[in-house]
């Protein structure tokens, strides 16, 4: 094993037959200089500045780079594949469980005091929705979640908040509170539909300190009224697990589909989440095509990507920086048909898709 000092560096490492690669962090404090059990000299760091550390046999550092420092990778030999254009798109609604009269009998009930977050929920990763019902009217929601969320009543969007304050992404999370309002014009006299989906952004990188950073909601109160709460985890209906595969049939029963061309911007009265859908055909004569990626310019303002089923990436506008996201061949088939499609979360009043296309790397 390998050791630092001073304290409040984060080190870690792993060896190879010639090498020793040294992960290192300082995790908050100031600028300091590290010293390794496994190096003749010491690391300089900044504050919350990260270094991967290559240390040869002899203890000397072979060669030490960050993770905003410039690669320089040799273009590959292109070999001019022809790459069809998507179109033919279509647009459906995939949050019908946001209106009042949604079906959530399958859902899993939560009664009592339940615990909110994901993780005892055995929703370990990305999104989950949380659907109550409720009499009277409602003053206000008092709510914590982990880490991006919108309150929707009766189907309307009525906030969307970002909750991460720890951006060292080491030890407790920061507690954030949000008050939100509740307009009385949207709800009625009978029963009403408050529903609340949420995104984790994954658990920080201490280990040890896991446990103490619940994701999905953390904690909620809504003021005046006596809500009975349902949930179900996953944008879309039917997206378990780490690495989710949707069968066909999930996107064929989303239904009301409409055409469209990209690029395409909602109504302001659309609310939730969007499904656009594609389909490209390949013909491929090479072995070993070049890589590809799926390429979006904008959507507004969050989204996954399924290629055939597989969810392989999820779009933020406002953050980013990606924008080109990799398809391995495989699971896009080189000659044959391929569906492709991108769910859109409006969290403002703007939603929409920017024109998309595959492109080589």
């Amino acid at each position: 094993s390998v050791t630092c000092s001073p304290g409040g560096v984060f080190c870690r490492a792993r060896k190879s037959k010639k090498y020793t690669y040294v992960f290192v962090r300082n995790v908050g404090g100031p600028p300091v200089s590290v010293k390794l059990s496994c190096c003749r000299e010491a690391v300089q760091l900044g504050r919350t500045e990260m270094k991967v550390l290559v240390v040869d046999s002899s203890g000397s550092i072979a060669g030490a780079i960050g993770p905003f420092d410039p690669v320089v990778i040799p273009p590959a030999k292109k070999k001019g594949i022809n790459i069809p254009e998507l179109s033919d798109w279509t647009f459906a609604d995939a949050s019908p469980q946001i209106s009042e009269g949604y079906d959530d009998r399958s859902w899993r009930p939560l009664e009592g005091e339940p615990d909110w977050d994901f993780d005892s929920l055995g929703n370990y990763y990305g999104y989950g929705w949380f659907r109550g019902t409720y009499k009277g009217k409602m003053s206000r929601v008092v709510i914590d979640a982990r880490h991006c969320f919108s309150v929707f009543i009766n189907g309307r969007l009525i906030a969307s908040r970002d909750n991460f304050r720890n951006f060292s992404g080491v030890g407790d999370d920061v507690a954030e509170k949000f008050d939100i309002s509740v307009p009385a014009e949207v709800q009625h006299g009978g029963t009403n539909t408050i529903v609340i989906v949420v995104e984790s952004l994954g658990h920080n990188k201490d280990f040890e300190c896991d446990a103490r950073n619940p994701r999905g909601i953390v904690s909620l109160r809504c003021v005046g009224v006596k809500v009975v709460w349902r949930f179900r985890g996953g944008l879309l209906e039917g997206e378990k697990g780490l690495c989710p595969v949707l069968d066909p049939k999930i996107f064929a029963a989303y239904s009301n589909k409409r055409k469209v061309s990209l690029p395409d911007f909602w109504s302001p009265d659309t609310e939730g989440v969007g499904l656009y859908e594609t389909g490209v055909k390949f013909d491929l004569k090479a072995d070993d095509p070049d890589p590809v990626g799926i390429v979006i310019p904008e959507a507004f303002s969050k989204a996954n990507i399924y290629v055939n089923g597989f969810l392989l990436g999820r779009y933020w506008h406002e953050k980013g920086p990606q924008h080109k996201f990799f398809i391995p061949w495989g699971i896009l088939d080189p000659k044959g048909d391929n569906h492709i499609a991108i769910a859109v979360w409006k969290r403002w009043e703007a939603g929409g898709l920017g024109k998309v296309k595959i492109e080589s790397y």
